[in-house]
């Protein structure tokens, strides 16, 4: 595979072939709003079936297999450079087989792509593009590319193609492995206690001390890792330890991450000081990073965690949550007037026409001084001090400060418009049930509980249909293939929902979800994280590692464990610690990407809270 991508960039080529039935680009009107965007690209896009693999076959064509999501602004980019380009679209649609895909929808099939580009590119993202062969190999991936170096790679790769099909098609192939019966290791108490002291050990290495979080660059959430070192510091706690959590949190919380007006989290920001943010807002990032400084607000003695926690909740039902009970997938990093982050920008000259002066003098010291990120569309207010409470303010300017916040929300509200991608996805509706269950039962809070219940009420009655789940809902219409993550995160909402209710139904629905969990994607052989339609998978896998969300195989785990202990099933948690054994090797130098795993690990063997 490495010799394929030398041979790539080594050579130009450029063919010709004579395409047949030319393609009609399907995304109109499509369910999926991402999809839906493409609708009118000049690019004849085709929805994902096992039919294309059919035509790619007959075609001898590869198939150009592009993934993105609605608020991806680089996928934006991609398309208004690259997609709607007639040159590009007439090359694409000439010499291959233009296949779009929300992420969101074809969890399984993304995930395998992400992980073809993460061993053959060192890394990954979004837009994610990967030319396919016939037979279903990933060839090749790139993320985004300026037009002109994406022409190039297009007839480039077109050249290579043709002159050598066989030679390309057995370079593909290199990548699938071979799947075989896994050995499961067996974990002791000591072996496991080692296990979380090298991972606790491992994340303090590459710990930024002075900034808080993971990575020199762009600075994730990286809400696994964060649940693990919770775990880490309450069973032991220690000064550094105590120190990275709460520089992390605190940062996070003040600083650019976090929208101060009208609450919530952004995805991740492009600096490593937490300062300038890429705007799009993620159900999963707010449903989980409330549950971190939920446990945070406990483990660390920091009360006013709560008040993050409250405030990216209250975010969540004012601009997420639907009509119909649950809550939708995202928001978009660009405003309805194509400006990137517009819609949580601020001028001086609108703030001095709708804050009066003492609102303005306030809202000047405390969040547009010097730390404030500049974008072309105005200010993002970040906090100038380093606290996720400001203590140092007098009770008046707190007072001001609110009024100004709250001034500031309503215009937001009335005069700017966002972009929604409004599907209801089933797992990541799971991740909320679970984070208003946990802030109901820790503050007796009736707001959050009556929240729990319409997204419990919404999953049981219309997502769950004979049993199983359906992937998401929108416009009223099934869409997609339920994915392990959408029952290892169901079956955690819902076991969470029944500490909250107490009631022997909303266990029984957890432990149906998990019971269809284990029956649908579990076997000796490991884990599959769903339906592929045709692309080869590449091997089942022991164990599944953390991305954005922690590993849905772990999580399944964990909750697969807490059920069993809860109702004396010995063969479930016997079930449990051998899966929990299965390529126990990749944790030796990998274990840091499976914080999850080793946390689900640290729990069973060592014992949890």
């Amino acid at each position: 595979m490495f010799k394929f991508i030398f041979t790539l960039f080594a050579f130009l080529v450029i063919n010709q072939s004579h395409a047949s039935s030319p393609l009609q680009n399907q995304l109109q009107s499509n369910p999926s709003p991402y999809l839906a965007l493409h609708g009118a690209d000049p690019v004849a896009w085709q929805e994902w079936n096992e039919a294309i693999l059919d035509r790619a076959k007959v075609e001898k064509k590869l198939i150009f297999l592009s993934i993105g999501y609605f608020s991806c602004h680089w996928c934006h980019v991609m398309q208004r450079e690259s997609y709607q380009d007639s040159d590009v679209a007439q090359w694409l649609n000439e010499h291959f087989i233009p296949v779009k895909i929300d992420r969101e929808l074809e969890e399984a099939l993304d995930a395998r792509m992400i992980s073809f580009a993460e061993k053959t590119q060192g890394r990954a993202g979004w837009p994610l593009n990967v030319f396919v062969t016939p037979e279903g190999y990933p060839l090749y991936a790139a993320l985004y590319l300026p037009r002109n170096n994406f022409l190039q790679l297009i007839t480039k790769l077109q050249g290579l193609w043709l002159n050598d099909t066989p030679g390309m098609m057995a370079l593909a192939r290199e990548d699938s492995a071979t799947e075989s019966l896994l050995r499961s290791h067996q974990w002791s108490n000591d072996s496991a206690a080692q296990l979380v002291e090298s991972l606790t050990n491992d994340a303090l290495g590459r710990a930024d001390q002075v900034q808080g979080g993971f990575g020199e660059q762009t600075k994730f959430p990286s809400t696994p890792q964060l649940d693990f070192l919770l775990d880490s510091y309450h069973r032991q706690p220690s000064a550094e330890l105590h120190n990275f959590l709460t520089t992390t949190l605190d940062q996070m919380a003040a600083l650019g991450l976090r929208d101060h007006i009208g609450g919530g989290f952004f995805r991740y920001t492009t600096d490593p000081d937490w300062h300038t943010p890429h705007f799009e807002k993620m159900l999963y990032d707010n449903a989980q990073l409330a549950r971190v400084y939920l446990r945070a607000a406990d483990v660390l003695q920091r009360p006013d965690y709560r008040e993050v926690v409250s405030d990216s909740l209250r975010f969540m039902q004012r601009e997420l949550l639907t009509d119909e009970g649950a809550m939708v997938g995202s928001l978009s990093a660009v405003d309805d007037s194509n400006i990137e982050g517009g819609y949580y920008l601020w001028s001086r000259e609108e703030l001095n026409k709708i804050l009066n002066d003492d609102e303005n003098s306030i809202v000047e010291k405390a969040w547009l001084g010097k730390s404030a990120a500049s974008f072309d569309a105005g200010y993002l207010p970040v906090w100038q001090q380093g606290s996720a409470t400001q203590k140092d303010l007098s009770e008046n300017d707190l007072r001001l400060l609110d009024s100004a916040r709250l001034k500031m929300l309503k215009r937001r509200q009335q005069d700017r418009k966002l972009p929604v991608d409004d599907k209801l996805l089933a797992g990541w509706n799971g991740l909320a049930l679970s984070a208003f269950s946990l802030a109901a039962k820790a503050n007796g809070s009736p707001e959050f509980r009556k929240t729990a219940d319409s997204i419990a009420n919404y999953i049981s009655g219309t997502l769950m249909q004979s049993g199983k789940l359906v992937r998401a809902y929108k416009s009223g219409k099934p869409v997609g293939q339920a994915s392990l993550a959408d029952y290892a995160y169901v079956a955690e909402g819902f076991w969470d929902y029944y500490q909250l209710t107490g009631n022997s139904e909303d266990m029984a629905t957890a432990q149906s979800m998990l019971n269809a969990g284990w029956e649908q994607f579990y076997s000796p052989n490991g884990w599959r994280l769903g339906s592929m339609a045709g692309i080869q998978s590449g091997g089942r896998q022991g164990i599944i590692a953390d991305g954005p969300q922690s590993s849905p195989s772990s999580v399944l785990l964990n909750i697969s464990y807490k059920l069993a202990q809860q109702t004396g099933d010995k063969e479930l948690q016997k079930k449990v610690k051998q899966a929990l054994g299965y390529d126990a090797l990749s944790l030796d130098s990998n274990a840091f990407w499976y914080a999850t795993q080793v946390r689900v690990i640290g729990e069973v063997f060592l014992g949890g809270e």
